[in-house]
């Protein structure tokens, strides 16, 4: 067959996994990522690469000059309501 034959010499563009359309791959796809189409795995990696992105942050956060500032003091909704 045509196309198991250019399979195999490398004719073919590259498919983007993500949307399905020949010509690039997911890292260059033009199609937002939708968090509501990925399986679980996906959004499991997905889920744990946030994560380990948060923890950088607040290490970085907890490392720089100026940690002891006030905090803003928290409100919650009972007290709010009361006004």
């Amino acid at each position: 067959m045509d196309i198991d034959a250019a399979k195999r010499h490398g004719k073919l563009p590259p498919t983007c996994f993500r949307c399905g359309k020949p010509g690039h791959v997911v890292h260059d796809c033009p199609q937002p990522m939708d968090i509501r189409t990925m399986g679980r795995d996906e959004a499991d990696v997905l889920m744990g690469y946030l994560s380990a992105q948060m923890d950088e942050i607040n290490r970085m956060l907890s490392d720089s000059p100026g940690d002891d500032l006030p905090l803003p003091a928290e409100e919650d909704f009972y007290s709010h309501s009361k006004k």
